[in-house]
Order: structure tokens, then sequence, then C-alpha cells
């Protein structure tokens, strides 16, 4: 007995041994080619000069190479001078860029159980000093963040609570092209569409997250509170747009422009706390009467408040980062769609045939999502102008791209708006050409995943992208049920920050489709 059992634990062990080497030479044949060579190390990783202490920050420096460039000029430039990989010191911290969508796939893969994205560091240095160091989703890492996102996620990714918002948004929808028509002047011109698409994105804000309406598109009565709401809602935007561009001073002493900062954020934390449990109060009536409030009949903020794990204050944290990312985000690309619209009249008129099929007298949530080419439209238009041109991961675990050793730790660039516009991965890059989105284009399968990821991918894309999305089809849908649309305003300029943002006035003819409107 006991020889048998030997020989069947020789035999055994001489299965797994056969076995581990048939498996390790597969592996070695089937392997990338980069693995299979030295992996060359961090150090090896090409990039632009640096100098002791301020490293790379030196090219940014009048005379510079990068000096008076945009960020995708400097991109570029590197990316063809060092190739789809590059490395950048700036003061003791190391950044990779790359610009490869497969280099995209290999980071986001490696995100692991909590993806470290580092930015927003005004508003992480301002919840630190001022707000109890309560970081927001956008704002916290690791199991703080991981808390806030699975809690909100729950009910935000769900279809049914973004559409209990739908009718009011469709009614803010309405407001914003009766604005249209009284700022117009009798030619049909917008000066500038820029402030209006502001407020309408703002109230679109105000509905989901205090089930409230400022009335800032159509009221004749100065609303104090909700001019100084923007206005803080502004200085934020501004101050978190150019942290990329300044040192870091707010940090060792409060600038004129942080002290304008925290005013705006105190503000704005007051206004959320004020109207949440506002929002609270009354659903908690509505319970009363046998309504229940389960987070997804217009009820998001409210059940987050009462029925979640969250405290008030990560509750209160959160909002605040909605209303500030929602509303510069939804009313630049509402801005871009309505440009890209306004100088391509032949897509215009093919959305507007779509719309007319569709929709017979009252838009519905069912129409949108019967409308493939305006879906087409709308990612057309985030590959041609993104309002984000990419995000950073810190990595946690090693990783090779291109044949480098990256180490954990390592912050890594991703460049989503390069890839979007290299003819590697889309024929006429340049073109606007919402075809290529659709299902029977033969040409879609050859459209790398991860080439175009605008929202981001992963547990750190955008959670509130739901709600854009619907925001933003109803406010192109409503204009263009009503008007054709025309740009006719100077060359469009952008201006690179936290988000890309419109630097020039968007000047629109607006024409009635009724001769009688």
């Amino acid at each position: 007995m006991t020889t048998t059992c030997c020989q069947r634990y020789v035999g055994s062990q001489i299965r797994k041994y056969v076995s581990c080497r048939f498996k390790a030479t597969m592996a070695a044949i089937l392997a990338p080619e980069y693995e299979t060579e030295h992996v060359k190390s961090f150090e090896d990783i090409p990039g632009p000069p640096s100098l002791p202490f301020v490293g790379a920050l030196v090219n940014h420096f009048p005379c510079g190479a990068f000096h008076g460039k945009t960020p995708p000029q400097i991109y570029e430039m590197c990316r063809q001078k060092y190739g789809d990989i590059y490395k950048e010191r700036i003061f003791h911290f190391s950044f990779v860029h790359v610009f490869d969508p497969d280099d995209f796939e290999t980071v986001f893969r490696a995100d692991g159980k909590y993806p470290i994205r580092e930015a927003f560091m005004t508003l992480t240095h301002f919840n630190r000093k001022y707000n109890g160091n309560v970081q927001g989703i956008i704002t916290s890492q690791n199991e703080t963040w991981q808390k806030l996102r699975s809690t909100f996620q729950q009910k935000m990714l769900r279809p049914k609570a973004v559409a209990a918002y739908f009718d009011e948004q469709s009614r803010v929808a309405d407001e914003l092209v009766e604005k249209i028509s009284r700022t117009k002047c009798v030619n049909g011109i917008v000066e500038d569409i820029r402030s209006d698409l502001t407020k309408f994105a703002t109230e679109g804000i105000g509905l989901v997250c205090f089930n409230k309406r400022f009335d800032l598109l159509l009221s004749k009565e100065e609303n104090a509170e909700a001019r100084q709401f923007l206005y803080s809602v502004r200085v934020i935007m501004d101050t978190t747009h150019n942290e990329f561009r300044r040192l870091p001073f707010y940090k060792l002493f409060e600038t004129p422009s942080y002290k304008e900062f925290v005013k705006a954020k105190i503000f704005v934390k007051e206004m959320a706390n004020k109207y949440s449990k506002q929002a609270l109060k009354e659903m908690e009536e509505r319970s009363k009467d046998g309504t229940e409030v389960d987070g997804e009949n217009g009820d998001l903020i409210p059940y987050l408040m009462s029925k979640s794990s969250l405290t008030e204050e990560e509750v209160f944290k959160v909002i605040s980062e909605f209303i500030l990312v929602g509303v510069d985000t939804t009313s630049h690309h509402i801005a871009y769609m309505l440009y890209l619209l306004g100088t391509h009249p032949d897509v215009q008129e093919k959305l507007h045939e779509e719309m007319s099929r569709h929709i017979d007298k009252t838009l519905s949530i069912e129409n949108l999502q019967q409308m493939t080419y305006l879906k087409a439209v709308d990612k057309e238009v985030h590959r041609l102008l993104p309002v984000a041109g990419g995000t950073i991961r810190r990595l946690t675990q090693d990783i090779n791209l291109r044949g480098y050793h990256i180490p954990a730790g390592t912050t890594v660039a991703v460049h989503w708006e390069q890839s979007m516009l290299d003819e590697v991965n889309f024929k006429d890059a340049h073109s606007f050409k919402p075809e290529r989105w659709l299902r029977d284009n033969v040409n879609r399968k050859e459209i790398h995943p991860f080439a175009a990821i605008p929202f981001g991918v992963g547990q750190r894309s955008c959670i509130g992208r739901r709600f854009a999305e619907q925001e933003t089809f109803l406010a192109v849908v409503k204009i263009l049920q009503s008007y054709r649309v025309q740009y006719v305003g100077e060359d469009l300029k952008l201006d690179y920050g936290v988000n890309v943002a419109p630097a020039t006035k968007m000047r629109f003819q607006f024409t009635p489709r009724n001769p009688k409107d």
C-alpha cells in the first residue's frame, strides 16, 4: 500500500513537472515580443531635457522649447521626437506619457482594486484645510474612494434613476430654446451661446442634486443667490482649470486667487447643505403618504442622505463635485456639438431627418433611445473635441509598456485626445464623420476599444455619464426641432486646463425651421 502511494505521488510530481515545463515553453512562444526580450529599465525611457530640481519644467520657461505652446502641441512635439512613450521629470515627480490604445489598455487593466487618479489638487488641499479632510469621489483614494463610488453608482448607473429626471430636464431644454428665441437678434444671431449653456447645465445639475430649479434662463427677476452661485462655480472652475499652469504657492500661503476660491467653495458647500436638506425634508413629507424613497424616482440625493451608509458631510462633498464637474463639462460639450453641427449642415440635416422619423408630437425617452445617428454624432463630437484630453493613473503594480519596466507608484498620463486624432486609429481622423460609429459600418469593428474613451474606462470612469448624455441629447434635439443652426463666429480656439474649454465666443445664427416662428 505504501509503495503504491509513493508511486502515485512520484507519478503526480512527474506529471506536474512535465505540465509546468510545457506551459512555460508555450508561454515563451506565445508571449508578446517585448516580454521575450530583455526589458529595458525605467531610466532608459526617452524624454525632454531636464535640469536639477526643476527638471523638465525648464522647457516651459521663456526661450524653452515648450514656451507658448498648447498642451496638444507639446505632446505632439514629444511624440514625434521620442515616440509613443516618453518620460518627463518635474521637481521630484516623474510622469510617463503614452499615446497608443494598446498602452491605455495595459494601464487600465492594471488598475487593481483601488485605481489611483491624481488630479484636482486645489480641491484636495481645500478639503484637507477647510473640510476636515472629507474628500469626494474625484479627490479621494483607496477605501474611502471605493465606499463613495460604490454607494453612488448603485443608483446613478441605473437607467431608471436617470429617466426619473427626464420630464423636468426636458422642460429646462424647452426654456433654453425659448431663451435663444428671446436673445437672438432680428437676423437670428446669438453673439455668444456659452453663458446660456452654462445656465442650462446648472439647472440640470440643480434638479439632480437638489430637486430644485434656479430659474436662471427665463426669470425676469434678479436672483442674487443664483447669480452668486454661478459666479462661485466660475471662480472654482477657473482656479482648478489653471492649477497645472501655476506653481502651488497656495500650499505655502493663501494667494489672492486662492482666497477667492475658498470663498466660492464655502458658498457652494453652504448651498449644497441647504438645498439637500430641503430636498430631504420634502421627501420625508412625501414618504408619510406612502411614497417610497428608493433613489430611482427623482429622489437620488435624499435617498443617499437617509438610506445609505454615508454621512451627510460625505454626501454634501460629492454633491459639490457634481456641480463643479457637471456644469463645465456638459455646457462645453453641448457647445462643441452645436459647433460641429453648425459647420456641417449635411450632418445636421441627416440628424434632423432621424428626429422627424422617431418623434411624433412629444419627445420621449423612448424616442431618444431609438436615435442611433444622434448617438453617433455625440460620439464623434467627443472624438474630435473632447472636454477632457486624457487622464492620469498612479500605478499600483509594476507593468511593462513598450518594452520598458514601469514600477508601481509611477504616474502615467494617458493621452486619448492624440489617439482619437491619429490616422492609425481612425481613417480621415480630422473629418467629422458620425457614420463611423454606426453598427452597420463595416469599419467600426476595426476601431480599437481603447482608442476613444472620453468618459474614461473602468472603475474610475465618469459616474454621471448617463445624466450628462440625457441632458445633452435633450438640448440638441430641442434646438434642432426649432432651428437650423449655423456657426458664424471666429475660428474656434481652445483653452487647456483640467478641462478643454472654448476660448472664443461661440457665435451662432438660428434660423427658424417653421417660418412663422
